[in-house]
């Protein structure tokens, strides 16, 4: 009997040797997921002119443009179009971009410019700015665990004397391409044919409305310098639900 107490004994001291089962700290912040620079900030250059070409990578990559012969890696379509942020070939951009601190010696956007409207894709550190915070167990850099909400500056280049609201049918639904806004063909009530920009296509899901050919429309819409068209304002469905998608001056309303 004496033998089996002091084996017990002995066999809780090992277990409360090896400390509880699982994370002993429960309080302690988790591991950071990703460490190290990803880019070279001290190294920054910037390439200015017209887009060559524009590409969606497949698999978990960026997409990509190529400027005076350099490509140059961006951001998350999703995290463009939801700034209302549109490239195509033949733009004409001014880009800060840092080099990969990795094996491979690749650009990465720091900001991109296009007209008036400046895009900043990463802070001062090189970590994206549509991320929690590479790395931080407190999320973002400042602690509070929310995303990072990118900077978009300058003006929407919108022509305030060509605001007007139109009626019409739907002739097509059009999904962007590449780094695209999707777009409508509306056959106005006064004989015109418009091609309107809209919003990235998860706004108008999380609002429930569907666009299909056939369907009458009501549309405040405007005239564009920055995305080069028309851009819709403020959608109106046949049975009364009305979707703002931008302001008076043309930026967005969406929730980003």
């Amino acid at each position: 009997m004496v033998w089996r107490i002091l084996t017990i004994l002995a066999l809780g001291a090992c277990v409360m040797a090896q400390g509880p089962r699982g994370n002993q700290n429960m309080g302690a912040p988790a591991p950071a997921v990703r460490s190290g620079a990803p880019l070279d900030m001290t190294n920054t250059v910037v390439i200015e002119g017209d887009v060559t070409s524009v590409s969606i990578a497949a698999g978990v990559q960026y997409p990509s443009v190529v400027v005076d012969g350099k490509v140059i890696r961006l951001a998350p379509v999703w995290y463009l179009l939801d700034h209302d942020f549109e490239l195509a070939a033949g733009e004409h951009v001014k880009i800060l971009a840092a080099m990969c601190a990795c094996q491979e010696s690749v650009y990465y956007a720091v900001e991109i410019t296009k007209g008036d409207v400046t895009l900043v894709l990463r802070d001062s550190l090189g970590i994206p700015l549509w991320t929690k915070g590479l790395g931080g167990a407190n999320g973002n850099e400042n602690g509070a665990g929310n995303a990072r909400t990118g900077t978009r500056a300058g003006n929407a280049c919108l022509d305030l004397a060509s605001v007007e609201t139109v009626t019409g049918v739907v002739a097509s639904v059009n999904a962007g391409l590449g780094i695209q806004q999707p777009s409508i063909v509306l056959n106005s009530s006064d004989g015109r044919v418009l091609s309107i920009r809209l919003a990235p296509e998860r706004v108008l899901l999380e609002q429930d409305i569907e666009l299909t050919a056939g369907m009458t429309l009501k549309v405040r819409l405007a005239s564009s310098a920055c995305l080069d068209g028309l851009v819709a304002l403020e959608l109106t469905t046949p049975d009364g639900v009305t979707i703002r998608l931008r302001d008076e001056n043309g930026h967005p309303v969406w929730p980003r």
